[in-house]
């Protein structure tokens, strides 16, 4: 079976106005099926990232913005996102590597997410910073760090 390109845009439609009314269950559950469809979408990666992130799924977030980079090399929003939820799992040499990335993306910086970046990763820099003077315990440190911050912005 397979979706003319009016069919997928309602069922995109409808998986928004789900997402946005915080229904999180039902939004995953469309978009599994209209990325079952239509695998190739990254924009349906990124809703159902988005999803899972929310859900605090952060793996399955992390795999899903991964799917949709892999589509999308430069999609901002993509890297700056999966670049957050590995500060949140602690990855900071990932998290840098991606939030780079994204600011190297936008050279003149106008770009909201390439601002969000550059504010994470400086933060992600304070902490290898800690965590490279004070080894393990300063990686923990770190970490707490991170997480405090992210709680507040």
């Amino acid at each position: 079976m397979s979706l003319t390109a009016e069919q997928l845009a309602s069922g995109i439609l409808i998986a928004h106005s789900l997402f946005t009314q915080g229904r999180l269950e039902d939004t995953r559950i469309l978009v599994d099926g209209l990325l079952t469809l239509d695998p190739e979408n990254a924009y349906l990666h990124l809703m159902l990232a988005s999803t899972y992130n929310l859900q605090e799924r952060l793996e399955d977030a992390a795999a899903e913005y991964s799917r949709a980079i892999e589509l999308l090399p430069s999609d901002l929003s993509a890297l700056v996102n999966r670049g957050e939820i590995y500060l949140k799992q602690g990855k900071l040499t990932e998290a840098a590597a991606d939030l780079k990335k994204a600011i190297d993306l936008d050279p003149e910086k106008g770009d909201p997410f390439a601002n969000r970046a550059w504010f994470l990763l400086q933060m992600t820099s304070g902490a290898l910073k800690l965590a490279e003077e004070q080894g393990l315990s300063g990686v923990y440190q770190a970490q707490e760090q991170i997480k405090q911050q992210l709680k507040r912005d």
